[in-house]
């Protein structure tokens, strides 16, 4: 089943990354979750508008991260396998980010333990 997985993953990149796309630049503008837009309207000034352009589109978020590890878990969301990516990205050095999903689902966005913290839903 996890060959299977991962099958559909590439099969379905580019319809994925559209997903991971919104989502992210909705959790990178959320500052109620953190900080993080305060601080990049702070440091990037006059180069907010580029900036913001590379989040319209899927190819200008892949310039911002850097893949480290994919996890395709033996555990479930439903009756799908969980896909975890843990990445770098440039807004935060430290933690990094995460992105998880089940099959067609994005299932979260955040940090970079998002990416292997994956668990089992009944």
């Amino acid at each position: 089943m996890q060959d299977k997985t991962l099958v559909y993953v590439m099969e379905n990149e580019d319809r994925l990354l559209e997903q991971i796309s919104e989502a992210a630049n909705q959790y990178l503008r959320d500052g109620s979750r953190h900080g993080y837009w305060n601080w990049i309207t702070s440091e990037l000034g006059s180069r907010l508008g580029l900036f913001e352009e590379l989040l319209r589109q899927p190819e200008g978020w892949l310039s911002l991260i850097t893949f480290r590890e994919m996890r395709i878990s033996d555990k479930t969301r439903g009756k799908d396998l969980v896909v975890g990516f843990n990445c770098n990205c440039a807004w935060d050095g430290e933690h990094g980010f995460g992105i998880q999903l089940a099959k067609d689902r994005l299932v979260d966005v955040g940090p970079g333990t998002v990416g292997w913290n994956i668990y089992s839903e009944k």
